[in-house]
């Protein structure tokens, strides 16, 4: 449930981006990150279509008494998704695992679910039957359309897991590292502060991507062990050693007494006094896409007859 019971007006400018559908259906080349909202991404890697905590529903929570309403509105529907290969879900509370997005991912393009531990009997119970759970420091392969593979690895990171009254800790929580040969990514889920990333980032990078949590961070008194803030997530990018990160778990849900959009204003600041650029730690508009293009070097020596190898 959100904090307060009152909302500031919402902005403006975080109406959605309309993405490049076409790409977007067509891509299987390219490296390629749309933020769809919250923590849901669309992670096109190695020809793989990969959605990050899918949440694409108006309201979240145990029912219409106790849910948050959802402020802005998926970047893309379900119904827009190019075919969906692997769901990576990192734990098992409502702004992150939504039963109805859920069931029609799986019954759209069933699609393989990697979990945490204990998740995947809840999949189960909604008729979802290619999932998989993994522990912390497991891997699974996934094999893409044109047989490469794609290892997904699930890394631990400092979060709970609740999804009733009883049910605190009753599962797993996870981040996944995503790899295919030199690419690497980082899915952190939710997650606070703490010294796994380091060690994350000696066993798998150099990485080239992180989705960062920067939202639902306030106030620290309570949420400092869970969820980290603009600062820590600046930290855990440097802990890593990532080459750039996506900021994510932000400007779409009321969960915390921070502005919905608090994070254009504390994500560049901590930034700054880190000394990194706006273009380490990228905080998209929900809809656009960022492209990893590998830049190739110039053949010098030529080929015409003036200038032959």
């Amino acid at each position: 449930m959100p904090w307060t019971t009152s909302r500031a007006p919402l902005p403006a400018d975080l109406t959605p981006r309309v993405p490049d559908l076409g790409y977007l259906q067509e891509n299987r080349a390219e490296n390629s990150l749309t933020w769809i909202g919250h923590s849901t991404a669309l992670l096109q890697i190695a020809g793989l279509n990969v959605l990050t905590d899918p949440v694409f529903s108006t309201e979240i929570g145990p029912g219409h008494w106790f849910g948050t309403k959802r402020r802005v509105p998926p970047a893309m529907s379900i119904e827009e998704l190019p075919s969906i290969d692997l769901v990576v879900i990192s734990n098992n509370q409502y702004d992150h695992l939504d039963e109805a997005s859920v069931r029609a991912i799986a019954a759209k393009s069933n699609p393989l679910f990697i979990v945490p531990i204990g998740v995947d009997a809840l999949l189960r119970e909604w008729g979802v039957t290619n999932v998989r759970a993994l522990d912390w420091w497991d891997m699974a392969e996934v094999a893409t359309k044109t047989g490469v593979q794609v290892q997904v690895h699930g890394v631990p990171t400092h979060h709970w897991s609740k999804r009733g009254w009883f049910s605190a800790n009753q599962t797993l929580w996870s981040g996944y590292v995503l790899k295919s040969g030199d690419f690497g990514v980082l899915v952190a889920g939710d997650t606070g502060y703490g010294p796994e990333f380091k060690a994350i980032g000696e066993k798998f990078g150099p990485l080239d991507m992180a989705l960062l949590p920067v939202g639902g961070y306030e106030p620290r008194w309570y949420a400092q062990p869970m969820q980290v803030d603009p600062a820590q997530a600046v930290q855990i990018h440097k802990d890593l050693g990532v080459k750039r990160s996506v900021a994510v778990h932000w400007g779409t849900f009321d969960l915390s007494t921070e502005a919905i959009d608090a994070a254009r204003t504390d994500l560049p600041k901590a930034l700054a006094a880190a000394g990194l650029s706006p273009d380490d730690f990228l905080l998209m508009q929900s809809g656009e896409t960022a492209i990893w293009r590998v830049e190739k070097a110039p053949d010098l020596a030529g080929t015409s007859r003036a200038h032959p190898k």
